[in-house]
């Protein structure tokens, strides 16, 4: 009899479950497009969802051909996600309109200071957070249905074990939390019209759910009995993975993350505020400051748009550039992406290339792109080390990008200090498997859950020196195409 842990994990590029071993471990894992469970408006149809949920997990467990006992499952989740429940529990769809939402949004921010309004959610002030859909809704008549507001993750819960949850670090991240107070923004709640009531009550991470309904039971292949515990914000649960409780961590996905780690919430001072937010940690008594930027995901545009390319052929060239000892020393081919303004809309989908010649190929320019990505971390890694007043003395890089050695090797020399890669698969399902295992007393808590993981050992990428010097320089032509 093997014993595991399972972790779903909904991303916003993938969803994918994973089970593993109680030394963290990969046994098995499966994966589908999130975009699946996509609206023709971008919203996220809660039947489509559980619907790929209840697969990737079916194909999973199909995957083991010896007895096992699952322990339990954790789900993490895109945090600023959320989704509408009505009291018989169905998903509801409000769609006030653009215009309405905008409207609201500007009446609430008349008079209120934009650094007062981030101090008390950890957020900046965005258009597209729940409280204004909220607001506009009732405004003309169409929330009054609304019995509860969910995250991702709570919501494959409740379809999992029939149980309503709130966990507070997917709570935190709609901007409606209060931190000095502790509780829901009474200025939001009564400007959006809701009954608090609709926004439940948060809890810690790793906390009871409840049991997985027989008959999900049965369509997914779970054993009857596996317990669901609460899980987390998607790049919360990898830092437990990880082993980030404290440092700098460079998620490196389809959104590209800086985040530090504190023991109370960050205030910050006045100025740019667009992807600088604060994040209650599913760790007890600790947040997170982190720097946000379009990420990884732009390497698909790349590949989609400029190369066209297969999947066959992008996995060639990214090969390609892991083998060879290249390095764009030459200073000539340079991506610029677009990552500017609320969720990053821009007049340029995508950005712009400058430098290309002749020798440009597909290897080049996918290099250039992960170089110019790693500048526009070493910015938000610069903004973050100035705003805490602290050095990073090293970098650990979790994500898709960490996968490849060459990216790896290019952060540690555009940083300019080591950067440490865990050897751990998939970090946000294995967070939540590892929040499962809290839960469910196989770990006797944290510490012991990210010991476990630590076990799977780490690679160091160190700077080269000559490297880093000709990166820095190359980062200062970055700066100027940005006007900095």
């Amino acid at each position: 009899m093997v014993d595991l842990l399972m972790g779903i994990d909904v991303g916003s590029t993938n969803t994918r479950c994973a089970v593993y071993s109680l030394d963290a471990g990969l046994v098995a894992i499966s994966v589908c497009s999130s975009r699946e469970a996509l609206t023709e408006d971008g919203d996220v149809d809660g039947d489509l969802l559980f619907g790929a949920v209840l697969r990737v997990c079916r194909e999973t467990l199909g995957q083991l051909e010896c007895p096992f006992h699952l322990h339990g499952i954790a789900v993490a989740c895109v945090g600023t996600r959320h989704m509408l429940v009505d009291r018989d529990s169905r998903q509801i769809f409000l769609r006030p309109g653009h215009e309405a939402v905008i409207e609201a949004f500007g009446r609430f921010m008349e008079d209120r200071d934009p650094t007062d309004y981030f101090n008390t959610t950890g957020y900046p002030p965005l258009s597209g957070f729940p409280g204004f859909q909220l607001a506009a809704a009732a405004r003309y008549g169409s929330g009054a249905r609304v019995d509860a507001l969910l995250s991702v993750g709570d919501y494959v819960n409740l379809r999992l074990t029939g149980v309503r949850s709130r966990e507070y670090s997917t709570a935190c991240s709609m901007a409606l939390w209060d931190y000095e107070t502790g509780d829901w923004w009474a200025d939001i709640v009564r400007f959006a019209g809701v009954d608090r009531g609709v926004l439940g009550t948060p809890g810690d991470s790793a906390a009871v759910v409840g049991s997985v309904l027989s008959s999900v039971c049965e369509e997914a292949g779970i054993p009857e009995g596996t317990v669901v515990y609460t899980g987390g914000h998607d790049f919360l649960c990898a830092c437990v993975a990880g082993n980030c409780g404290d440092g700098f961590l460079n998620m490196c996905g389809t959104y590209e993350l800086v985040v530090s780690f504190q023991s109370e919430p960050f205030r910050k001072n006045a100025g740019d505020m667009t992807h600088c937010y604060v994040d209650r940690h599913v760790m007890p008594g600790r947040f997170s400051l982190q720097y946000e930027s379009a990420g990884a995901g732009q390497t698909e545009v790349l590949r989609k748009n400029f190369f066209r390319a297969s999947d066959a052929e992008w996995d060639a060239c990214f090969a390609e550039m892991n083998a060879s000892a290249y390095a764009h020393s030459g200073g000539g081919t340079m991506f610029i992406p677009n990552d500017r303004g609320e969720f990053f809309p821009s007049e340029r989908p995508f950005g712009k290339i400058i430098g290309l010649c002749g020798g440009s190929d597909r290897t080049a320019l996918l290099a250039a792109m992960v170089e110019s990505l790693t500048y526009k971390a070493r910015l938000m890694l610069e903004s973050q080390q100035e705003a805490l007043g602290i050095a990073a003395d090293r970098v650990t890089m979790l994500g898709g990008g960490s996968k490849s050695p060459r990216w790896a090797q290019i952060r540690a020399d555009v940083f300019g200090v080591p950067v440490v890669v865990p050897k751990i698969s998939e970090a946000t399902a294995l967070g939540a498997a590892l929040l499962a295992g809290i839960g469910a007393s196989v770990y006797g808590g944290f510490k012991d859950a990210m010991a476990r993981a630590a076990l799977q050992g780490i690679t160091v990428y160190e700077p080269d020196r000559e490297a880093a010097g000709r990166y820095s320089e190359l980062y200062g032509m970055y700066l100027e195409e940005l006007g900095m």
